[in-house]
């Protein structure tokens, strides 16, 4: 049978070399090319400033995402944030770009970053009770059986089990029947009867003079349209909560 063919070349090998080049045109999610991301540092508000050591000596104002291959997770890159005024303020990490995946890192806690705006915690404070789990529980269940409930427990307050954080919405005589597993970036998972149980409290206030760690990553998947634009990774600072 004869083959077709326009200007002497084979029609489908030239299919076959426009659909390579749509490929490799179009965007971070191509599956021939590794891409270099920029991201530049914005700084709004507040008497704060970042920087690229944990000495606070260099100051940092853009961050570049080693060359990453679609559907791999980059390197992890991490700054400090630090209170340079004489009051203290209230951070948090924003994108100018939200087709970007990125993933957060802050004080041990791994989340996916608000498209919008993520509150920056500076620590996590337990106070230990007589508390503790009364039934097994896995990631996803809300109604939850623990002792001394209404003793150490209200409606609000936030309850440790293991490295997971769980705001209780209301307290019942045996635990709570509504509450929000994995809260404030913590990692919902399955806990065993008789694990202990703390109330935590979460900081998001940053002291004068105090450094915040923080540690970015684009996650797999994550699509910068039309090849590496570059983005802005906003820092946030105000005096009152968010």
């Amino acid at each position: 049978m004869k083959k077709s063919k326009w200007l002497g070349i084979p029609i489908p090998l030239i299919a076959l070399l426009l659909v390579l080049t749509m490929v490799g045109g179009g965007v971070l999610g191509a599956f021939l090319f590794n891409q270099s991301i920029p991201s530049n540092i914005v700084i709004l508000g507040g008497d704060v400033q970042a920087f690229s050591d944990v000495a606070c000596t260099v100051p940092l104002t853009t961050l570049t995402f080693d060359p990453i291959r679609a559907g791999q997770t980059s390197p992890e890159k991490t700054f400090w944030v630090k209170n340079t005024g004489e009051d203290p303020v209230f951070c948090a990490l924003a994108q100018s770009t939200l087709t970007v995946g990125l993933t957060l890192s802050n004080n041990g806690l791994t989340v996916p970053a608000d498209p919008a705006r993520l509150k920056l915690r500076t620590g996590t404070t337990d106070t230990a009770t007589t508390s503790a789990l009364t039934s097994a529980i896995d990631a996803s269940i809300t109604t939850i059986a623990f002792s001394n409930s209404q003793t150490n427990f209200a409606a609000g307050d936030i309850a440790k089990i293991g490295d997971e954080l769980i705001l209780l919405n209301n307290v019942t005589a045996g635990g709570t029947t509504d509450s929000v597993r994995g809260y404030a970036g913590s990692v919902a998972a399955p806990h065993a009867v008789g694990a202990p149980i703390s109330k935590a409290t979460v900081s998001y206030s940053l002291a004068p003079g105090a450094v915040l760690p923080v540690a970015l990553k684009l996650a797999a998947g994550a699509s910068v349209v039309r090849g590496a634009q570059a983005w802005q990774t906003v820092v946030e600072a105000r005096d009152t909560p968010y």
